[in-house]
């Protein structure tokens, strides 16, 4: 986390992807937008990133133990249906999402729904 504090990065966070035989690499099933703030050292921010990784990782595991989300053809993320649930819309990024791209300094986070992540747990 202090790289991305040196970076002066804006958005950082937990991603989860399928596990392939590239370490940390994978199809992008998942991303959580946390704010880096002015005041974060890595341990306050590593602290907050944990707590999203907490969060969102049970509800990817179930999701794709269910069924809902699915490694296709050509590594490409698969989604059962157009929502997963309002509470993980905002979360659950389409595998073309680019990791780095979530985590460059001029990245914007994205417009959420009504329903967002953050809104449902707001101590992240």
């Amino acid at each position: 986390h202090q790289a991305v504090l040196d970076a002066g990065v804006r958005i950082s966070g937990p991603t989860v992807h399928f596990v392939d035989e590239v370490f940390d690499h994978g199809a992008v099933i998942a991303q959580w937008p946390v704010p880096v703030h002015p005041a974060d050292t890595a341990e306050s921010l590593a602290a907050r990133v944990l707590r999203a990784e907490h969060a969102l990782y049970p509800r990817v595991v179930h999701a794709v133990a269910a069924g809902m989300i699915t490694l296709g053809g050509q590594g490409r993320v698969q989604w059962a249906g157009s929502s997963i649930g309002s509470d993980l819309d905002f979360a659950l990024v389409p595998a073309a999402a680019s990791r780095a791209s979530a985590l460059a300094p001029s990245a914007e986070p994205a417009t959420p729904p009504a329903a967002t992540m953050q809104s449902l747990y707001p101590n992240l």
